[in-house]
């Protein structure tokens, strides 16, 4: 089995990407006893397979995988958490987590469950700079903590730039 993920960073006009895609072309047609699995997002899917008439034909099957809703990304944030061993108010911090996620959704490609997971890595950062301070390692989440991870995560984010109309 051959998986091939994260093709949106690969530039569809270079020789290194030619090459991959006249590879696959070849163990497409030549190793039947091999399995190949693109991931990626639709739309950079589509551009690799539009780069070979070949890969067209031989990727025939497409599985559409769809995001997951709001409230399911807040339950795996819950459960990231809990997996973490951390205690904390679970309504409170499902608030905070939905508000998050609200805010996450208005960023571009912002990644899904993987945005959690970066989301829920900033509290680390959190506890791990409380932690230097105290000596003391404390699993409690406090609302300022949550608060904190939440702003840690936010301040990481690429500024998104807003067009506007500029009349003259």
């Amino acid at each position: 089995m051959l998986i091939l993920d994260e093709l949106g960073g690969l530039s569809m006009d270079d020789v290194f990407t030619e090459g991959i895609v006249q590879e696959l072309v070849f163990l497409a047609e030549n190793r039947k006893d091999m399995h190949i699995i693109l991931v990626g997002y639709d739309e950079d899917i589509r551009g690799f397979l539009e780069q070979n008439i070949g890969l067209r034909s031989r990727f025939s099957k497409v599985i559409h995988i769809s995001d997951y809703s709001a409230e399911e990304l807040v339950d795996i944030g819950i459960g990231m958490l809990k997996n973490h061993s951390y205690t904390f108010d679970e309504e409170e911090t499902r608030k905070i987590l939905q508000d998050c996620v609200k805010r996450m959704m208005d960023i571009p490609d912002y990644g899904n469950a993987r945005a959690m997971r970066s989301l829920v890595g900033c509290l680390t950062q959190v506890k791990a700079a409380e932690y230097e301070r105290k000596k003391v390692l404390n699993m409690s989440l406090s609302r300022q903590e949550l608060d904190n991870m939440v702003q840690r995560y936010f301040d990481g984010q690429p500024e998104v730039e807003r067009q506007r109309v500029i009349g003259f």
